[in-house]
């Protein structure tokens, strides 16, 4: 547990009880905030990548939703289940629903 990883630390660093304690309390929330961090990040990427899909010259613009059919098809036709639960996790899906 987190706690029994902190615990040698604390004593290494000869921190008294009330000095591990607030580390303790405060631990919940800087991982929250790191979490958050992360959710913003990953959702700015995936919308960084849409973008760039859509611009793009070969695949996007006018050809982005015949494109977009295309791969849904051969996903249908080929993917595993696995795949496709692996592409609706990744918000890989998001992008087909996005188109014009």
């Amino acid at each position: 547990s987190a706690l029994a990883q902190f615990e040698p630390v604390a004593r290494e660093l000869n921190l008294t009880q009330e000095q591990a304690q607030k580390l303790v309390d405060v631990y919940p929330k800087v991982l929250a905030g790191v979490q958050q961090q992360q959710a913003e990040s990953w959702q700015k990427q995936t919308e960084d990548w849409a973008a760039a899909v859509k611009a793009d010259k070969d695949i996007g613009g006018d050809k982005l939703a015949s494109n977009l059919g295309a791969a849904q098809r051969a996903i249908d036709t080929f993917g595993t289940k696995e795949l496709k639960e692996y592409l609706d996790g990744t918000c890989a899906r998001s992008l087909v629903n996005a188109a014009p």
